[in-house]
């Protein structure tokens, strides 16, 4: 009786030995399987299905059509990027035809009731062809056909267009900026540009005339902010949350220019950075849109 019951425990023993070993193998292979998907090289052939369990037999499955599913994705992209490329090229060439009409047009008459249909014909075209390149420009960030390339630069360097200061004189807007010379982070200095630029330009719409915008910077261990702050139209607390998707337009905005693509693009653009925006608000007080970029 006690042989019986040795051999029965030493079956036993066998038998727990026999599947730990054989988990552990299977465990080994489909460690094996995500590494070289980590490292990018997985391959059908590199696993026979002879020697895999259920598990292995399904992982594999899977990992199979993920690789071609990055491959459709892959063509998509590329289907994409022609697609942007025809669009930039097919309406570029029209568009600035209208504009050069325009200019002719504006140059042959003194009618004021035709200078302003040429003036609304040339205000439209423009808006159109602003459209047009946000969208090219967000497709080829989205579709990773641009990247951004952040180095270290002077934050200064993202107020040097003076564009602001004419657009804010031209309706007598006050427009401060604080220096900050000593004042580094990292940030691909043309797209930042872009992103700060669209913002302020919002600033600039939505402040009546006469009014105020300020430019401040703080530094924080990790990023730097930059506060731009206008006593403008302000936006409903419910619709903060909305003003960053696409073709989005506050009900008090509805009379002023725009597409509402513009704070898409910058988020798009910060984002990519590690960086991120804040917006607080006041309906008739004023916005303040907070940028952190990060230092390193």
């Amino acid at each position: 009786m006690i042989y019986i019951l040795l051999i029965i425990i030493l079956f036993l023993i066998c038998l727990m030995v026999f599947m730990y070993t054989k988990t552990e193998n299977t465990l080994g292979r489909v460690e094996k399987m995500i590494d070289s998907v980590i490292d990018d090289d997985f391959e059908q052939e590199n696993f026979s299905e002879h020697h895999l369990s259920k598990i292995e037999e399904k992982l594999s499955r899977y990992l199979i059509q993920r690789e071609k599913r990055l491959e459709d994705l892959s063509a998509e992209k590329t289907s994409i990027q022609q697609l942007v490329s025809d669009l930039s090229h097919q309406t570029k060439t029209p568009i600035s035809n209208i504009l050069l009409y325009v200019d002719l047009l504006n140059e042959k008459t003194d009618d004021r009731e035709l200078l302003d249909l040429i003036e609304s014909i040339k205000g439209q075209s423009d808006k159109l062809n602003f459209l047009i390149l946000s969208l090219v420009k967000i497709s080829r960030l989205e579709n990773d056909i641009i990247t951004l390339n952040p180095k270290k630069n002077n934050v200064n360097a993202l107020f040097e267009d003076t564009n602001y200061i004419l657009m804010a004189r031209e309706k007598n807007i006050k427009f401060y900026i604080e220096n900050c010379d000593e004042l580094y982070a990292k940030f691909d200095l043309k797209w930042t540009r872009e992103a700060v630029f669209n913002i302020v330009d919002n600033a600039i719409k939505y402040t009546d005339f006469g009014g105020e915008i300020n430019v401040s910077f703080t530094r924080y261990e990790f990023f730097v902010r930059i506060d731009i702050k206008d006593n403008g139209i302000g936006i409903e607390e419910n619709e903060i949350p909305k003003i960053f998707t696409r073709f989005y337009r506050c009900m008090s905005a509805s009379d002023k220019d725009g597409v509402g693509i513009g704070l898409y693009l910058s988020r798009k653009i910060i984002s990519m950075q590690g960086g991120y925006i804040k917006v607080k608000s006041k309906v008739f007080k004023g916005s303040v849109f907070s940028i952190f970029i990060p230092i390193n």
